[in-house]
């Protein structure tokens, strides 16, 4: 007993995936005599491109769609078997971006290593996404699907690396621009000594 249909991708919130495939997981679940059944697929997007869920038996079937990069929101349908013109139109997740400059000149840090963690019910930041800053601007981008409190980790060989609190960011908020500044590390030169003032060779 199939159910089919297509996914829409508005133009107006077509999000740029650096010429990736955008893919979607499609999952459908529905009653049997047994329970429950689920049945499931999986897509990758081109206009007009079908999707296909098959029943058991006849009846109502929900359906989930997800895209595993998180650039667009979770969809939930319903469906009856023998429907071939289920259509699902995504919408845009929100996103979290802005760019990553040296304290003292301004410039931007190519390179730095950019984290986006959730921040758990104690405070603790756990690591959701990463992205390296490589363009010439030091602009990162995050797109985030569930509203809640973030923060981001920043770091680049020679800096020292940085916590950056974003605070509860909401599906659907304007998008906030955050700039992050790191400072140049220091190296510390000296000499281990004994309770004599001997050096001490070997010492790391």
């Amino acid at each position: 007993y199939p159910v089919s249909g297509t996914i829409v991708i508005p133009e107006a919130v077509t999000i740029e995936d650096n010429n990736q495939p955008r893919s979607f997981n499609i999952q459908g679940a529905y009653k049997h005599k047994e329970g429950l059944g689920n049945t499931w697929t999986n897509l990758t997007y081109t206009q007009g491109n079908r999707f296909y869920l098959y029943a058991n038996q006849p009846g109502e079937m929900a359906i989930t769609i997800r895209n595993p990069q998180e650039h667009y929101l979770e969809q939930e349908l319903k469906a009856q078997t023998g429907d071939m013109d289920v259509v699902a139109i995504m919408k845009a997740a929100s996103f979290i971006h802005g760019k990553v400059l040296d304290e003292a000149s301004g410039e931007p840090v190519i390179g730095a290593q950019v984290h986006l963690q959730k921040l758990g019910a104690k405070g603790g930041g756990v690591s959701i996404a990463r992205t390296n800053v490589m363009n010439e601007e030091g602009v990162f981008k995050f797109p985030f699907t569930k509203s809640q409190e973030y923060q981001l980790e920043v770091s680049r060989k020679g800096y020292a690396s940085r916590y950056f609190p974003l605070g509860m960011c909401e599906v659907g908020q304007d998008p906030k621009f955050y700039t992050v500044t790191l400072q140049r590390g220091h190296k510390l030169q000296g000499t281990v000594v004994d309770e004599a003032g001997n050096g001490i060779e070997g010492v790391k």
